[in-house]
């Protein structure tokens, strides 16, 4: 795991379970009409935050803190056909190109073109 998604599970998981605790707590003690639904709520938040926490700790010490590898992020990504490396433009570029008056506002010539077609 490395150092950001460890600190990401920590702050996350505690966040969570932080509010889900207070959740549980202002309901518990105010007792609102609707307090059971809080309860639940709390306790969900609570357990998801702890699950988080606990699984990034347990994961650090089970495998430590690794840096990240530029060959596993390059397994990732597939590289373009030969082809298409230099063609990012469709067969027929004249179709797409609009032709303008060096110096003329090109916006509005491409609206008179659309207007025209």
């Amino acid at each position: 795991m490395t150092k950001g998604r460890f600190v990401f599970r920590l702050i996350t998981g505690g966040y969570l379970a932080y509010l889900g605790i207070g959740l549980i707590k202002d309901a518990l003690t105010e007792m609102p009409e609707n307090y059971v639904w809080y309860t639940v709520a709390g306790a969900v938040f609570a357990v998801i935050g702890l699950g988080w926490l606990l699984t990034g700790v347990r994961i650090f010490l089970k495998e430590g803190l690794q840096e990240p590898d530029a060959d596993q992020e390059d397994e990732g990504q597939e590289e373009a056909p030969e082809e298409a490396k230099g063609d990012a433009l469709p067969e027929n570029r004249g179709d797409n190109m609009i032709e303008t008056v060096e110096g003329g506002n090109n916006m509005e010539k491409a609206e008179e073109e659309k207007e025209e077609q």
